[in-house]
C-alpha cells in the first residue's frame, strides 16, 4: 500500500501545507435517497436491515414493503424539494469539521473527514477504501446520532466492521469510536439556543405560554424492551434541557414516523391535537424541536413542516414553528471538534479515566485498538454491552411473555399478508384471462 498520497490544508498559521493525512474522522449517518431511481434501493436497504427492524422472512417481506411504499416516498420527496438532504448536510459538516480540526488540533493534522452513509452512498466500503488509499494511521468513528440506538449507531458500526473485514484492515488503521454525544454540554446548549431563538420569534407577552414539543423518531417497543438505550437517553435529555431552560412553558415528549401499533408514543400529531383541546381552538402556540437529528431530512421537512404543521392548522393552533436543525451551524462543528479533541486527550492520558462514571462525565467514548469488532461484540473495558441481546435478562417475566406474544402475532400477520397477496395475484390473472 502506498503512503505517498498527500492532501492540501491550511495550518493554524494560515499557511498552505501539503502532507499525507495523519488522522481521519468518519461521520456515520443514516443516509438519504439520492434520486427517484435510487429511492427503492435505499428503502430496500432499510427494510432488510435487522438492526433497524426485525421482520419474519426479512429479505422477502422487507423488499415487498419497500416496493409498496416507494411511490408514496417519492411523492414526499417531491413536496420537500428533492433528495439527498442528509448526504448534502453531512458533506458540508465534514468539510467544516476538517477546517476546524486542522486549525484547532495541529498536533493531529492534517485531517481527512469522510462520511459513511448506512443506506446510501458514500458507504462504509467507500470510506474504508479512501482511508487506506490515503494511508491514514488513526481514525475516529463519529456517529451523527446524538442518542445511542441499536437501530442507528450499532447498525452503522456493523456496516463499518464488515467493510474493515472486506478490505483486511486489521492492524492498518487504529480506531476510536464515539458511542453518543447527547450528554455533552455543548450539545445541550445548542438545543437551548435553538429553542430560545424560536421562542423569541413570538410576542413577548406570549413566550412563556408557548408549548414546547420534543419530537423524536419512534422505534418499535420490542427494540426498547430488548435493552436499547435510545428511549432512556431521549428522556434524560429532556429532563436536563427542561432544568436548564428555567422556563414556565409546558414541555412535551412525543414520537413521530411510527410504522405500526407497538411503537413508542404518543404521536406528535396527537399531542398537537390534545394541546388544542386543552387550550381551545385558536389560543395555543406550539414549537417543535426534532431531538433525534442534527440536520434536515425527510422527517423534519415533511413529517414536521408539512404533516404536523397541517395538523396544527386544522386543529386551530395559533402559531406553529419548528426549531432549526443544526445543519451548518459553526457551534455544532465546534461540538464535533471538541468530541474529537476530548478523545485524543484520553488517548494521551491528558484526561484520567478511573471508571465508567468518569467516562460518562466526559463523553460516552469507547476506546478501540486496531479492530472495531470489539465494540460490536462487547463489552469493552468493563462497559455494558451495547447490543440488545445481552440485556434480555433485565426483562421481567411479563415483558418476556408479551415479547413472545408479539412475535407470534407478527408471524400470523405475515402469513395473512402473503395469503392476501397471493389471492390478489390469482384473482388479477383470472380476470385478465377471462377478459381476453
Amino acid at each position: 500500500m502506498s503512503l505517498q498520497t498527500n492532501i492540501k490544508y491550511i495550518d493554524n498559521n494560515g499557511e498552505l501545507q501539503r502532507r499525507r493525512p495523519k488522522t481521519g474522522v468518519l461521520l456515520l449517518n443514516i443516509g438519504s435517497a439520492l434520486s427517484e431511481e435510487h429511492n427503492r434501493i435505499h428503502l430496500i436497504q432499510m427494510f432488510t436491515d435487522r438492526d433497524l427492524m426485525k421482520l419474519p422472512c426479512q429479505n422477502v417481506l422487507g423488499r415487498l414493503i419497500a416496493y409498496m411504499i416507494t411511490n408514496k416516498s417519492n411523492k414526499k420527496h417531491k413536496l420537500v424539494g428533492g433528495y439527498s438532504h442528509i448526504n448534502y448536510w453531512t458533506s458540508v459538516q465534514a468539510e467544516m469539521l476538517r477546517e476546524y480540526l486542522d486549525f484547532h488540533s495541529p498536533e493531529t493534522a492534517p485531517h481527512i473527514v469522510l462520511q459513511a452513509q448506512r443506506y446510501s452512498e458514500p458507504s462504509a466500503d467507500d470510506a474504508v477504501q479512501e482511508l487506506l488509499k490515503l494511508g491514514v494511521e488513526f481514525c475516529v468513528a463519529l456517529p451523527l446520532y446524538p442518542q445511542y440506538s441499536i437501530t442507528t449507531t450499532l447498525s452503522s458500526l456493523r456496516s463499518l466492521d464488515k467493510a474493515l473485514d472486506t478490505y483486511d484492515c486489521f492492524g492498518k488503521i487504529k480506531w476510536g469510536v464515539i458511542q453518543s454525544f447527547n450528554s455533552h454540554p455543548l450539545y445541550l446548549k445548542l438545543i437551548i439556543d435553538s429553542i430560545t431563538k424560536t421562542l423569541n420569534e413570538f410576542p413577548e407577552d406570549e413566550r412563556h405560554t408557548v408549548n414546547i414539543i420534543f419530537s423524536a423518531h419512534s422505534l418499535p417497543i420490542s427494540i426498547i424492551e430488548s435493552g436499547d438505550l435510545y428511549q432512556s437517553e431521549i428522556e434524560k435529555n429532556i429532563r436536563k434541557i427542561g432544568a436548564m431552560l428555567h422556563l414556565p412553558n409546558p414541555i412535551y415528549l412525543s414520537w413521530q414516523s411510527q410504522e405500526g401499533k407497538n411503537w413508542l408514543g404518543p404521536k406528535t400529531v396527537d399531542v398537537i391535537k390534545s394541546i388544542s383541546y386543552k387550550e381551545g381552538y385558536g389560543n395555543a402556540n406550539v414549537i417543535v424541536f426534532a431531538l433525534s437529528f442534527v440536520s434536515d431530512n425527510i422527517e423534519t421537512l415533511y413529517d414536521i413542516d408539512i404533516v404536523q404543521a397541517n395538523t396544527a392548522k386544522e386543529y386551530g393552533i395559533k402559531c406553529f414553528k419548528r426549531c432549526e436543525c443544526f445543519n451548518d451551524d459553526p457551534k455544532f462543528i465546534e461540538l464535533l471538534g471538541q468530541i474529537f479533541q476530548d478523545h485524543i486527550k484520553i488517548l494521551n492520558n491528558d484526561i484520567k479515566v478511573q471508571n465508567e462514571d468518569d467516562l460518562d462525565k466526559i463523553l460516552n467514548i469507547t476506546l478501540i485498538d486496531n479492530n472495531i469488532k470489539r465494540y460490536i461484540d462487547g463489552p469493552v473495558d468493563g462497559k455494558k454491552k451495547f447490543y440488545g441481546q445481552g440485556s434480555k435478562h433485565l426483562l421481567d417475566k411479563s415483558k418476556g411473555r408479551s415479547l413472545e406474544l408479539r412475535k407470534r402475532h407478527k408471524l400470523i400477520l405475515f402469513i395473512l399478508i402473503m395469503f392476501i397477496l397471493i389471492a390478489v395475484f390469482l384473482v388479477k390473472n383470472f380476470l385478465i384471462i377471462n377478459l381476453n
